[in-house]
């Protein structure tokens, strides 16, 4: 006998037994009014800019063309050419040095992700909401101040390479999410409502400790020190995350994925915490259902306009990305091409 369907508001409470039903509600609007796919939709995009008054950015938008490019990270060509700069500049500086040898290119490249601070939107009165450019910028001026300052305490010897991102949360998701609702909660410093909206900034990279050695005292490895030295700077429960690349695909593949990573620009919510795909959907009737929405249409319009007016050098991290170190870098691949002209490959590559 075949089993009873399973509502989807069941299915929420089994994922989420803790969640009130007034937020499961909720949550069951949101899905059904937002979709379930994750693609940008370039018409839907320009809607909200022109209902929101940014007539020109949103004709900027629709006339991007290979000779006329708009560079809003929210055109999906315009991000594929931010994606190819970043790739270069993490081939220059990351892969080169280790093209050769993927096991110490693993032992010291380690991939970062840092919660840097909730900021909330600007409300100017009851019918308005306004990207908190002010705000923004002061955050990643801190962040990018703190980060320096840990490079400095590894003698200048680390260089990292990824960039901010901005992530628009919503009340919702830290009532659906108990765990990043806690985190996200002891960021901000008071209680989180439902109907609330913030600004998540935070930072991924990729960090090089090649030229660090292991504490002489301790016997600490390089990448213990560097935890320790972020939590420092950001000491709540899960704010900071210190990872090996991907095990299951090859470095060059791993690098080029990470570096992409930071620059998604999404323009939907997203119910989900430490990646975890299946995190964001939940079973109905056997077929699995995101639990996702689009921002709201003066939400977006801010992300997209605010983004556009910070400009994407801000959000970059190239720290240790300078033209000595290009230098360095060429001199050390030369001398590397030189030896393995002569004797061939590592036996590990053959």
């Amino acid at each position: 006998m075949p089993e009873p369907r399973m509502s989807l508001i069941d299915s929420i409470k089994k994922k989420y037994p803790q969640t009130p039903i007034s937020v499961m509600r909720q949550a069951i609007f949101d899905h059904q009014s937002g979709g379930t796919d994750f693609t940008r939709n370039k018409t839907l995009i320009q809607s909200a800019l022109r209902q929101s008054g940014y007539d020109a950015l949103a004709d900027k938008m629709a006339q991007c063309s290979p000779s006329n490019r708009c560079k809003s990270p929210y055109c999906d060509s315009c991000q594929r050419s931010l994606f190819g700069r970043q790739r270069r500049k993490s081939d220059e500086f990351l892969w080169h040095p280790y093209r050769h040898d993927e096991t110490k290119a693993r032992e010291n490249l380690f991939f970062v992700t840092i919660l840097h601070e909730l900021i909330p939107f600007d409300l100017p009165d009851d019918t308005l909401i306004r990207f908190p450019l002010t705000k923004v910028k002061t955050a990643i001026a801190e962040a990018r101040t703190h980060l320096k300052a840990i490079r400095r305490t590894f003698k200048d010897r680390i260089n990292l390479i990824g960039a901010f991102e901005l992530e628009v949360v919503s009340g919702l998701l830290v009532c659906l999410h108990p765990v990043k609702g806690q985190v996200l909660a002891e960021m901000s410093g008071s209680q989180i409502e439902l109907q609330d909206k913030f600004i998540l900034l935070h930072s991924h990279f990729v960090v090089d400790l090649s030229e660090f050695p292991p504490d002489p005292l301790s016997g600490d490895l390089a990448v213990d020190q560097f935890k320790a030295r972020l939590k420092k700077s950001w000491p709540a429960k899960k704010q900071i995350d210190v990872s090996p690349l991907y095990l299951k695909k090859p470095v060059h593949e791993s690098l080029n994925r990470l570096a992409d990573y930071p620059l998604k620009f999404p323009i939907k919510y997203y119910y989900r915490w430490n990646g975890a795909f299946e995190e964001n959907q939940i079973d109905l009737d056997g077929k699995k259902q995101n639990l996702a929405r689009n921002h709201e249409m003066d939400v977006m319009a801010q992300m997209i306009s605010g983004v556009s007016e910070l400009g994407m050098n801000a959000l970059y991290i190239r720290l240790g990305v300078s033209k000595a170190s290009i230098d360095k870098s060429k001199k050390r691949d030369a001398k590397a091409d030189a030896f393995f002209r002569k004797v061939g490959p590592p036996r590990d590559l053959d």
